[in-house]
């Protein structure tokens, strides 16, 4: 039996009308990859990077003038290598951002072969090196590790205990802070390496508290935050802890408690920023990360080509690399070299939630201060 339109109820016709305009929409539009840890035991940053895209894209009213599409890199290098390339061949993308130090690295080499604009969240410092279309949406690790090292030695530190996870970006980000801290005249009296899956770290603690530093860097992974903390309060260890943004994760915290991480210290890109706050506070009932920021910021970034109808990759890219800055609306972010450039701040851990230890310079104090 042949149907005609004309037979068809309103309603049916009108639903008909919808998907056809929403299929067109995807599939005429401009698509972004999203490759993101939703799964694995990185998956609470692929969360908070959800988030800011989301809040980037109703920001920029881009979603009828761009498609974006999520995927799964597990944080692992050859699952992101099969997605990176699953989005280009099959999802037909024209860039893709990328989050993760082993993901970001390990796909760019094709991003420089096939020529994709590819924004990472990924700290490494040798990132943008080789890949000319690759932008840095995190504080490379040379200047985070150069931070801490001047917040260090603000203090009047004079004796420093390391412990690091052997993951690309906490590793990047101590080899940086110790290259300067001799300049700074201050001696490291223990550093470790161990591997992010080791759960038992009673020696490691051990080892610090006999070394008697003033100040004790734990770079850890996600899981091994609380475990430390918890040990180095059972053996009486008074040097004030500075870790990592994974510091301020919910689950670190109720696994730490509040007493064990009350104090606990770590760098972060500035994420007070008012619109983005409220805009998470009203959609996710949530607070930005660097996690959060650095995909808001990424997602603004990516929507500014499409506002100048490119559409095509090797366009897409071109347009991408002549932007000087990424427009938000707590006020514009400079890009320097590739780089985007974020405020660094000192944040730390009380009642339970981060707050700035102390004062930090606007976005706009930024902008100046790097354009010397």
């Amino acid at each position: 039996m042949k149907i005609s339109l004309r037979t068809l109820p309103v309603v049916a016709l009108l639903a008909l009308s919808l998907l056809t305009t929403t299929y067109c929409a995807a599939d005429q539009n401009p698509k972004i990859g999203m490759l993101l840890p939703l799964s694995g035991n990185y998956a609470a940053v692929g969360s908070d990077n959800r988030q800011g895209i989301e809040v980037a894209l109703d920001f920029a009213q881009a979603r009828e003038r761009l498609y974006v599409t999520y995927s799964d890199s597990k944080a692992e290098a050859v699952a992101a290598i099969s997605e990176f390339r699953r989005l280009i061949d099959s999802e037909k993308v024209v860039a893709i951002f990328a989050m993760r130090g082993p993901v970001g690295m390990a796909v760019n080499p094709i991003s420089k072969e096939l020529g994709i604009g590819l924004v990472g969240g990924v700290g490494n410092k040798d990132f943008t090196l080789g890949n000319p279309f690759a932008i840095q949406a995190w504080p490379d690790s040379e200047r985070e590790g150069q931070f801490l090292a001047e917040t260090f030695s603000g203090l009047g530190t004079k004796k420093i205990a390391i412990i690091t996870s052997q993951d690309d970006w906490p590793v990047a980000v101590t080899t940086a802070l110790q290259s300067t801290l001799e300049s700074k005249g201050i001696s490291i009296t223990s550093a470790q390496e161990i591997l992010p899956s080791e759960t038992d770290l009673r020696s490691y603690v051990s080892q610090i508290k006999r070394s008697s530093p003033e100040i004790i860097f734990a770079n850890l992974s996600l899981s091994q935050i609380a475990p430390f903390l918890r040990l180095a309060k059972e053996q009486n260890i008074s040097a004030p802890v500075y870790s990592n943004f994974w510091a301020a994760k919910p689950e670190v915290i109720n696994a730490a408690g509040r007493d064990v991480i009350e104090g606990v210290r770590f760098v972060e890109m500035d994420t007070n920023l008012p619109f983005l706050r409220a805009a998470l506070d009203a959609k996710f009932h949530s607070e930005p990360s660097g996690a959060t920021l650095s995909a808001y910021v990424a997602t603004l970034l990516l929507t500014q080509p499409i506002f100048k109808n490119v559409k095509t990759a090797n366009d897409f890219a071109s347009a991408l690399l002549k932007e000087t800055e990424v427009r938000t609306p707590d006020g514009p972010i400079p890009i320097r070299d590739r780089r985007i450039q974020f405020p660094l701040v000192v944040r730390t851990i009380k009642d339970g939630k981060a707050i700035d230890a102390l004062k930090n310079p606007s976005i706009a104090e930024s902008a100046k201060e790097g354009s010397h």
